[in-house]
This record gives C-alpha cells, sequence and structure tokens, in this order.
C-alpha cells in the first residue's frame, strides 16, 4: 500500500490529474440514474435544470442564503416554495409514490373546510389540546374526553376562519420552533402518532373515506405521480354500523375506477394492509389472516401486508415471527410484506427488523434509515431487488437526521441501490405529495453533479419496484412515458425554445 500511495505522488501532474479524474468518472459510472441516456432535446432542458441548481448551490456557499435541505422542514419550506428547481420538479411526472399512509395524504386545509363541516362531525380534546374526530347520531359519554358538534363549537367564534386556522394548527405537527417543541425523537413521536389517533376517526367514516380517497387521488395526480401504493389502517363505519375490510376493498375499488375513467392519465392505486404493532397478538392474528383473505379474493387491488407504529417502542418482527410465519391458508404463504424497518437511530437494537424483514421475504423495505450500519442486508438488497421505500422528509421531522445531505439515502444513490423516493404522512407536516421530497432529494442526497438523469431514473424505479404484474407495469411505464415526454416537449418550450 506504501509503495503504491509513493508510485502515485511520483506521477508528473498530468499523469496524476488524469488518475483522478478517471476515478471520478468510475465513481460516478456507479450513481443512480448514470446508464440513463438524455436526448438532445432533454440535455438542453437539463442544461437549465442544473444552471438553477447550481445557482441555489452557489448562492448557499458564496452568498449566505439558507440551503433548504440544511433547514428543518418547517423552516425550509418557503425557500424551497420559491426555488426554480422545485418549480420544475412539481411539473415532472414522477411515476409512484409506493410509501404513503391513508389518513395522512390530504391537505389539513380540505380536512378542515370539507369534512369538519359535514353534519355528525363531532370533536373532543384532549388533555393536551389535541382534536379527536368521529361521527355520530349521538355520541358516547366520555369521560376524558368530552364530544362536542363541530359546527357548535364554530357557531361560538366571533371569527369562524380563526377557528379553521386554530384547528388545523392542533391537528398538525407543523410549529414556528420545531427545535424547541420536539428536543427528542420521543418528544416528536409522542405528537405525530395522536395526528392519526384524531383523524382516522373521521377519515374512517364512510361518506368521508370515499371522498378523502378521490382527494388523495386528485392532490397526488396535481403533483405529478401517476400511481400510488397506500397503506390503509381501517375500521370503516357510518352513523348505523361498522363495515367489513372486504367492504372498504371495494369502496376503493369503485372510487380509483371513476377516478381512472375521468383522469386517463392516472395509472391506478393499491392497497397494502397495515396493522398497528400495539394490537393484542390475538388481533395481529387476525390482521394477517383478514390480509390473507383479502389478497386471495382481490388479488389485483390487495397487495399484502404491513406493520406500523413507532419502531423503539413498539414489538419488533420477531416477536411477531410466530404469527407472520403460520399460513392462514394453503396459499397464504405467498402474501407480500411491505416491512417498514430501520426506521431509527440505533445500532443492533430495533434496527435488527431489518435482518428479519429480508428473512421474511419482503418485497420492499419502508425507510430503512438503519440500512448501512447491516452489511448483510445490504447485500441481500441489491442482490434481490428489494427497494429502499426512501421517506427523507419524514426522516427528518420525526429527528433522526438534521441535514439532509447526511441522510444516509445518499449513500444507496451513489451506489444505484434500488431506491425510490416517497413521502410518507405528507399532510401531517404540510408537504406536497411528494415534490418536496423529490426537491431535497435532488438538491442533498444526490450530489451536486447529478442531474435529470436522477430524477427520471427515481421515477422509472417508482413503477419498476412496484408491485404491479408484469402486463401493469408495461401500461404504467407507456403512460408514463408519455407524460414525462410531454413535460419535457414544454419544459423545452418554455425555457430553451424561446432563447433560441
Amino acid at each position: 500500500m506504501v509503495a503504491a500511495e509513493r508510485s502515485i505522488v511520483a506521477l508528473n501532474t498530468d499523469i496524476y490529474l488524469e488518475r483522478r479524474q478517471q476515478a471520478l468518472q468510475l465513481q460516478r459510472s456507479m450513481r443512480l440514474g448514470a446508464k440513463q441516456v438524455l436526448n438532445e432535446k432533454e440535455e438542453l432542458v437539463n442544461q437549465k435544470l442544473m444552471q438553477w441548481k447550481q445557482r441555489e448551490i452557489n448562492q448557499s456557499l458564496w452568498e449566505g442564503t439558507p440551503f433548504p435541505p440544511e433547514l428543518h422542514f418547517f423552516r425550509a419550506r418557503p425557500f424551497i416554495d420559491n426555488s426554480p428547481v422545485f418549480h420544475f420538479i412539481r411539473q415532472l411526472p414522477k411515476g409512484g409514490n409506493l410509501h404513503n399512509h391513508f389518513g395522512a395524504s390530504v391537505s389539513l386545509e380540505w380536512f378542515v373546510q370539507n369534512v369538519t363541516y359535514r353534519p355528525h362531525c363531532y370533536v373532543c380534546r384532549t388533555g393536551d389540546g389535541l382534536p379527536l374526530f368521529h361521527f355520530f347520531h349521538v355520541p358516547h359519554h366520555n369521560p376524558d374526553c368530552q364530544w362536542r358538534l363541530v359546527a357548535g363549537e364554530r357557531d361560538e367564534y366571533s371569527d369562524t376562519e380563526a377557528y379553521d386556522t386554530d384547528l388545523a394548527r392542533n391537528i398538525s405537527v407543523v410549529v414556528e420552533d420545531p427545535e424547541t417543541a420536539y428536543p427528542s425523537i420521543r418528544s416528536i413521536w409522542l405528537r405525530f402518532e395522536p395526528y392519526f389517533i384524531g383523524v382516522l376517526g373521521a377519515v374512517n367514516y364512510l361518506p368521508v373515506f370515499s371522498d378523502y380517497l378521490w382527494r388523495t387521488l386528485e392532490e397526488f395526480l396535481q403533483d405529478g405521480v401517476q400511481y400510488l401504493e397506500i397503506r390503509f389502517t381501517i375500521e370503516l363505519y357510518d352513523l348505523d354500523g361498522s363495515y367489513s375490510d372486504e367492504y372498504m376493498v371495494v369502496t376503493v375499488q369503485d372510487v380509483v375506477q371513476r377516478f381512472k375513467q375521468q383522469h386517463p392519465d392516472f395509472i391506478d392505486a393499491k392497497i397494502i394492509i397495515a396493522s398497528i404493532k400495539g394490537k393484542t397478538m390475538e388481533q395481529q392474528m387476525q390482521a394477517v389472516t383478514s390480509t390473507v383473505q383479502l389478497c386471495e379474493k382481490f388479488p389485483d387491488d390487495v397487495l399484502g401486508f404491513d406493520l406500523i407504529q413507532h419502531e423503539d417502542t413498539t414489538p419488533m418482527l420477531l416477536d411477531l415471527l410466530h404469527i407472520l410465519r403460520r399460513p392462514a391458508s394453503p396459499s397464504s404463504v405467498g402474501t407480500p410484506f411491505f416491512f417498514h424497518a430501520g426506521e431509527t437511530a440505533w445500532t443492533d437494537l430495533t434496527d435488527e427488523n431489518l435482518v428479519d424483514a429480508v428473512l421474511l421475504n419482503t418485497t420492499r423495505i419502508g425507510h430503512g434509515y438503519a440500512l448501512l450500519k447491516h452489511p448483510w442486508v445490504l447485500e441481500q438488497v441489491r442482490e434481490r431487488g428489494i427497494a429502499i421505500e426512501i421517506n427523507p422528509i419524514s426522516n427528518q421531522v420525526l429527528k433522526l437526521v438534521t441535514d439532509l445531505r447526511n441522510h444516509p439515502g445518499s449513500v444507496l444513490l451513489s451506489q444505484d441501490y434500488p431506491v425510490v423516493v416517497a413521502s410518507d404522512d405528507p399532510a401531517v407536516w404540510g408537504a406536497t405529495p411528494l415534490s418536496h421530497d423529490f426537491y431535497v432529494t435532488f438538491m442533498a442526497l444526490a450530489s451536486t453533479k447529478d442531474d435529470l438523469r436522477v430524477l427520471k431514473q427515481l421515477a422509472i424505479n417508482s413503477l419498476r419496484y412496484s408491485a404491479l404484474k408484469s402486463r401493469e407495469k408495461e401500461a404504467a411505464m407507456k403512460k408514463w412515458e408519455h407524460s414525462y415526454n410531454r413535460f419535457i416537449d414544454d419544459m423545452y418550450a418554455t425555457y430553451v425554445g424561446n432563447e433560441e
């Protein structure tokens, strides 16, 4: 090694610089998107995109302008929203979003203005002031949280707009000073999880459920997302009773089919059943059994099973092994898993879920933040094409990372691991359905020299690593390519053609 170093040092400057360039080129050839070949029109559009990207980087380096991905998202969003790079990405057809939770997929403005204005909508407030919603004919007695009609509360305010603003603020985790409000991972999770407890009581109300799903598809398509795999944690009900899981699937089918008919650019939306880890063993067994049955009855719509909740404080996959490995029917052995795993800062603790996820033959890994600490899992991910669903803004808001340039996903991109970018729970922190996560990935997880190729590859990956069947993927790729080519034509006409 010493001799090799001496031989390099002894080289003349020209040879040294040539070797250096070769090393850099070799590294760049390994990156995600490096194999993409752009046509002439794409190259010209790419030049404009990279001018904007380099300008933002230079402004941060030399002019003291904040670099948005190094700021907490609550502080960064105004800067991102004014970025030409972000405006470009918003219009980019991004393919699919493979990691999103129903109930956190629609803007809170729509939730407040639409859902809470409906008849029979009640709210109660916990000791922390967090609102819980539910629809009733007559609410049951709750001594710890008194139910009140939202309409009645709103009427008591002299300014209904102020009431709605307060309501949205109390639902959201967004605050002016997130570092003070949430000093630890535990503190943000104690605020984050009640969001779902509060909102799902309203979203699972059948008339709301259908409209909320429609609005989800609408907002994602407007943000350049043509395909969705949504994690559902559902106990569907109306004023007269509850509905089966099968009825939920049929309802989703109906909404998605009607949406596709009205929006021919939209590809599809599929279901992943997500069970809360904190349930009893009997409830978990029932959830797995139900998912197996749904996969068998609705193979084109129900994709598989996941377990969700704060990974550090709930049972590990190993604790549930006897349930996850137990076939509920002769054909259930092949029921796919889409496990959250490695959404943690710990080493050799809850991050060991990554090992179990792979041993249990997970189709993809949700988050995988701790993946770099597990070399065997890294090998398996590459060899078996187990895509990692990176959710960078979620990881920052939930305090796994501060400066997104330090996100471990940057290593995965640098070596072209199977990666997709997703948004997790964008409504909770006021993000767009996917564009904000694409922006921070492009500006921070990707290198300063990564260009349109990485954005294009990420969009392709979102369909390649989806759970669509082969024939569906072919049709999806054609639909995405049509949208992408139209986008390039529009960007060329707007930013290049006018300059020629």
